[in-house]
Formats: C-alpha cells, structure tokens, sequence
C-alpha cells in the first residue's frame, strides 16, 4: 500500500509528499491524530519512499526495500510499540534504539524508527529519546505517532515537524466499507457512526458478531425501562451480551470495559435517533436504518427532556470507565438513573 491508500488525510499525505519531492526531510516527525486514521500507514509508506529503489516521492510497492518494509523484515526499519502490562514504551527500549540508530545502514538509504503510541513513554524513556533528537543522526529518521501531542514533553514536540492527521469523513468510510468489504450499506452507515471518524475502528467493529445482539438487547431494555427491576435488567444484559451473570467475574475486566463503552455508544445512537423522530420525523437521516420500525414504537415512550437525562446519563458513565470504576457498578448505575428519568 502506498500513500494514495491513505483514505481521507489529503494535507497530511500532500506535505509529506512535497517534502520527498524537494528533498527536505525532517529528522523527526510527529504524525498526531486519534487512533485508526492512518498515521501508522503513513509512518511506514514514508519509510518505504524513503528507501524506495525506483521512487523518490511515493513508494513503488515493488522493489526489495519496499517489499521488505511490507512485511516487517527491513534490517533499516524499526518499530517501537508499547509493551507489557502497563503497555508502555520504555527507557530500555529507547536506549536499543540509541545504540542502533548510531550504525550505518544496512542495505537501504536511511534507517526509519517508527514510535507508535509515543504518548505511552515513561518519562525516563521519553527523556533518553529527547537526547537522540537533540544531536539527530544524519542518516536516520525518527517517526512518532501519538493521539495528543499535549501528553508528549513539549521539548520533545518542539524537535519534531507536527504533521495532523483528522478524523476521516463518516461517508468515505461508509463508502470504503461498501465497496472494499461488501458490508451492508445500512450496517455500513451504523459503523461509520460508531467509529466516529475511525477506519480502524470501523473495520474491527464490521467483524463483530456481537452488534446487532447488543442493539436488540438495548432496545429491550429501553422499552421495559419504566417497569421492569434493575438488577433483572442488569442480569439479563450481562447474561445475554457478556454470557455471564456478573461481567466482572471469570473475565478479562479491561475486555469489559471496551465492550460497555461500545455500548453505550451504541445506546447514544439509539437514544439519538429517537430524539431526530421525535423533532425532524424522517427528514434528517437515522443512524439506525436496520432499526427504525423498533425506533419509531419508542417515539412516544419518552419524551425530549427524558431522553436528553439518558444521554446526560450515559456520558457520565463514560466518564466513570475512564475513572476505572467498577465496570458492574456502572451498569447498575446507568439502568438505576435511567429509569429515575423515565419515571419524572
């Protein structure tokens, strides 16, 4: 894959290709934006030109060097991603890279050193690399993606060019999914929606088996919020959605923090689409087109004060997952709010 591959990050591929084409390489970049919108394609297609035996400005995807890079096995290119249980890059590993980058290359024209998730650095490590950019060598290049150039040492940020990289456009990738995986058009727009400008996102997402089951159960719930117990509710969603009785319990707990934060951004185009019923009817386009008859009989259910509580409800709760709270108590939390504000 090569830099015209990159869907929807046209500044960032344009500046990047200019700097080939003139020849005015910087010794280290920081490629910042969230996570799934292709800064680490573009880190390693930059490596590729840079190496490139028949190209100067854009990989050929053919020759030795690029094929090579491909697969992981350049001796030139190397990686850094967060590792072990904290998922944190290292002053060990910073200082293999100090060691290697001081070499002479192998067999291509520059070494690459690809940083992703810099923002994981311990300060040790991040501390040892700002010595590296501060007397860079002259054949090598460094390569920093982060989602937040704020969690990053600005000395460091200030030693880099900053190239942005933005959330892609929702119709591109409901487009890309249509036409590059044959995902359903009404799927395909419920997951552009939900990854939130993410194609990395979305791409996880159309392979979960787990979706539509999530959305049913939510709907249910939602139409039996103002009768039905709520630890039966609990209950019934960590049975049928997480096949147990308590989700915390003989499970990977960060595993269930993902899939309830999914939820809830499941349960806010939900509730988002009831509230577009209620004010607009079918003139603004639903995001849950699969849906929209079981919509439609909730339209009535709530009204616009009570659904404005929910999602208040909801982004709380995604608050509390970051905060590390209990995944359980949280669960218990939203249902137990939610039916206070159905019953006002």
């Amino acid at each position: 894959m090569s830099f015209n591959d990159i869907i929807g990050q046209e500044t960032a591929v344009k500046l990047l290709r200019n700097s080939l084409k003139h020849g005015r390489i910087s010794h280290a970049y920081l490629f910042v934006g969230p996570n799934g919108v292709g800064k680490k394609l573009a880190a390693i297609n930059l490596a590729k030109a840079l190496n490139c035996e028949e190209s100067a400005e854009i990989s050929c995807d053919r020759c030795v060097c690029c094929k090579k890079i491909d697969a992981s096995i350049h001796p030139d290119v190397k990686y850094i991603y967060p590792t072990g249980p904290s998922l944190s890059i290292t002053i060990d590993n910073i200082r293999e890279l100090r060691t290697q980058i001081s070499f002479k290359t192998y067999e291509g024209k520059k070494k690459a050193y690809i940083i992703a998730e810099a923002e994981n650095m311990t300060i040790q490590a991040a501390n040892c690399l700002l010595k590296t950019l501060e007397e860079p060598p002259e054949n090598s290049v460094l390569i920093l993606t982060a989602a937040d150039s704020h969690s990053l040492l600005q000395t460091i940020v200030s030693r880099c060019q900053v190239v942005p990289f933005n959330r892609i456009e929702l119709h591109r990738i409901e487009s890309f999914l249509v036409k590059h995986h044959g995902v359903d058009k009404s799927l395909a727009h419920f997951i552009a929606n939900l990854s939130q400008g993410s194609l990395g996102e979305a791409l996880k997402l159309k392979d979960d088996a787990q979706i539509p089951l999530v959305k049913a159960k939510l709907m249910d719930i939602l139409s039996r919020l103002k009768n039905e117990d709520v630890i039966t509710l609990v209950g019934e969603f960590n049975k049928e959605v997480f096949n147990n009785d308590n989700a915390e319990r003989g499970r990977d707990v960060a595993e269930y923090r993902n899939k309830l934060h999914m939820s809830l951004d499941m349960l806010t185009t939900c509730l988002r689409d009831i509230a577009i019923l209620k004010q607009a009817g079918e003139q603004v386009p639903l995001i849950n087109l699969d849906i929209e008859g079981e919509l439609k009989q909730l339209e009535n259910k709530f009204s616009l004060s009570q659904i404005d509580g929910f999602l208040n409800t909801v982004t709380d709760m995604k608050m509390h997952i970051k905060n590390n709270v209990s995944p359980q108590l949280i669960l218990e939390r939203l249902f137990l709010d939610m039916q206070g504000n159905a019953d006002a």
